[in-house]
């Protein structure tokens, strides 16, 4: 995947993550839990986009574990392994 490609995928996972943080969801998860979700997706993204892929996925895995519903960091998570070719 090209550089050009990856950032445009960061900046569209970034605008679709700040979108479903504002909306409700349909499970309440806690408020401060949303945040802390909502602060390691951003990181996971910021990690990704430095191609440090590891952190990403770290990150991506935390903002899971306060968030299950976050579909933003799922595929980040997902996307951060498939740089990595950890995907088979």
């Amino acid at each position: 995947m090209s550089k050009n490609i990856g950032n445009e995928l960061s900046k569209v996972c970034l605008l679709v993550l700040f979108i479903l943080f504002l909306k409700d969801s349909a499970e309440a998860i806690d408020p401060t839990n949303k945040k802390l979700a909502f602060t390691h997706s951003i990181n996971g993204l910021t990690y990704q986009k430095k191609g440090e892929y590891q952190k990403a996925i770290s990150e991506f895995t935390a903002a899971i574990k306060y968030d299950p519903n976050d579909a933003i960091s799922y595929g980040g998570r997902g996307n951060a392994y498939h740089m990595l070719g950890s995907l088979h």
